[in-house]
């Protein structure tokens, strides 16, 4: 299997995860040491981005992928993708077109976000 392929299973597993909250489902794609780089420049760790997933106050109802563009490495790959995503953050509904940009690293077989960053366009 190619690292490509398993990139782009691993990249909407992530995408499924974030839309249904699947908390157990994004600790398993998120590394421990992750740090991310959030909308308002706010650097977040695992704990940080599992927490707003589980909070009552925050849910993601559309990430439509327009496109995505990767580069894969034995045991790394960089992920940039621009997605149409709606979110509603403390009862206020927001569409807009963020680019995430994400470092995958290969522990094993398994392959983990390690860092990243997101951007509204």
């Amino acid at each position: 299997m190619s690292n490509e392929f398993d990139i782009s299973k691993v990249e909407e597993r992530l995408r499924i995860a974030q839309l249904k909250g699947d908390t157990d489902e994004l600790s398993l794609l998120l590394d421990n040491s992750l740090s991310f780089t959030a909308l308002d420049g706010t650097l977040v760790s695992k704990v940080d981005d599992l927490n707003l997933h589980k909070s009552p106050n925050f849910s993601i109802t559309k990430m439509n992928v327009i496109n995505r563009w990767s580069q894969c490495f034995e045991y790394a790959a960089v992920v940039s993708t621009l997605m149409d995503v709606t979110s509603i953050i403390d009862g206020v509904t927001k569409n807009q077109k963020i680019r995430y940009i994400r470092v995958w690293y290969r522990f094993g077989d398994d392959w983990r976000v390690v860092s990243g960053s997101m951007k509204a366009w």
